[in-house]
This record gives C-alpha cells, structure tokens and sequence, in this order.
C-alpha cells in the first residue's frame, strides 16, 4: 500500500545518504594518507587542511576535460595561494596542479584545474566564477572538472577511490600516457637516499633520518597493500618490504650504538 511505498522510500534514501557519508569519509581519509607519501615518478601531493590535497603532475601537457556546468567553487581559490600559477606552454611539459577535495557540505569528490592553460572543451562558465573571490586570472582556472571516474557517483560510492583520480589525471596529462601511472621513483630521493645492508658505504646511523624513511616506506607499504594489484609493478610491493627490512636493521643498529656510548658527562 502507500504506506509501505513510502516507507521503503525513505528508507532507501537513507540508506543512499549513508553510502555517501561513507563513501566520502573513506574517501577523505585516502587523501590524507596520499598527502603524506613521497616517492611516485609522475606526481606528488600535499594537503591544505583535512578536505583538500592538492596535485602536482611532473613533465605534463595540457589536457582536454570537461567543465561540470553546475559545479561547485573550491574552498581554497587560487587567489589564496602564495604564487599564481603561470600560463601553461602546449609545447613544452611543464608541471600541472590540480585540487581534490571532498567537502561535506557539496556531499561528493571534486577536481579542480588550478593551472591555467588546459584545453576545457565546454566552454559555460559556472554563475559563481564571475565573483571576485575567483576572478584570480583569465586563463580558466578554479574550474571543476568532469572525471570518468567519478560518473559512478553517487550510486557506487564506496568505488571510487583517490587513486582511480590519480592515475586518470595522470594519464591524460602525460605524453604518452605511462602504463602505471603509480610507479615509485627508486632513483630519485628520497626513495634513493634509502640506504641498503648489502651496500658496501658507511651508514651514517642518524636516528631521525633513518626514522623518517621507515615511516616513509611503512605507509606506502599500507597504501600499495590497498592498491588493486593491476595498478602496480609487479615487484614494487616487494621491493618496498626489503628497504622497510633494511631501514630496521640500521635503525636497531643506531639503537644499539646509543645504548653502548659512554654517558656524556654532567655539569657539576
């Protein structure tokens, strides 16, 4: 009956809310996680505040998207950054900024262009751009774009993830497209700077140093273990588990130098 019709429609559409909450607080928390790692060959991220991480693409080219006609602004314009980007070059690679975010009160994932240049192939304008707060330049910027990967939204929530974003920017930016855009850099630091047990240098057994680069490999370790396995080198997980290993074996060794050195001497 009516009754029972509506019931299951509300119930529905909670359920649906509740996918969405979810799907953007997972989302939100893989941001976080990207935001803090070093190492990838074609691109690096930092976070500005919990909701946002911002993109850097390296040799990259202008590439086409499209604009979300009914999209929303960014929190953070370009007008608040501390340098404004420059106008891109089609003809030489360059590096390319994008901003993701997943603000709650827009209720999904958004990508904006925060170089300008690119080639957008709908040319509407949404109403907001014409305030000030984001009248920062006119080479169209601060544009929200139309990802293939995020189509699924709101329906398939839970299956999109910061990487699926990562790897279609990437690929339409670079020229060629790399076959896994998520690749590490191991001959550039500070994958490079890892030092390794077989190596036949002296290790300078600076605790803080070595620390830092445990934690490093320690979180790419967690996010390739997440990484669906068609994304990754084939030996990348394991070559990250034999640094971790290595970086252990030099951190115990600077613990136990520390243990073993004379106490320094105390001011009488």
């Amino acid at each position: 009956n009516r009754e029972q019709f509506l019931n299951q429609r509300m119930t529905n559409a909670h359920a649906s809310q509740q996918a969405i909450s979810q799907g953007l607080e997972v989302f939100t928390h893989e941001c976080i996680q990207m935001g803090t790692l070093r190492g990838f060959k074609h691109f690096r991220c930092h976070l500005r505040g919990r909701e946002e991480m911002v993109l850097t693409i390296f040799n990259a080219f202008p590439a086409a998207f499209d604009v979300i006609d009914d999209g929303h602004p960014p929190a953070s314009p370009c007008k608040g950054d501390i340098t404004e980007p420059e106008l891109l070059d089609e003809t030489k690679p360059t590096n390319i900024e994008f901003l993701v975010a997943a603000y709650v009160q827009y209720g999904r994932p958004m990508v904006w262009v925060r170089t300008p240049g690119m080639r957008l192939t709908k040319q509407e304008v949404p109403s907001w751009r014409n305030n000030t707060r984001y009248k920062t330049s006119p080479h169209r910027i601060d544009l929200p774009l139309r990802l293939q990967c995020m189509e699924s939204w709101p329906h398939q929530p839970m299956q999109i993830h910061v990487w699926d974003v990562l790897i279609e920017l990437t690929s339409r930016c670079l020229q060629p497209a790399p076959a896994l855009p998520l690749s590490l850099a191991w001959n550039t630091a500070p994958l490079a700077d890892i030092p390794k047990r077989d190596s036949q240098e002296e290790v300078a057994c600076d605790t803080l140093p070595l620390t830092q680069h445990l934690l490093l490999t320690a979180a790419l370790i967690t996010f390739f273990q997440k990484l669906p396995q068609e994304h990754a080198e084939p030996d990348e997980l394991q070559k990250l588990c034999c640094a971790h290993f290595d970086l252990l074996h030099f951190v115990q060794k600077a613990n136990q130098q520390d243990r073993a050195a004379p106490p320094s001497d105390q001011p009488q």
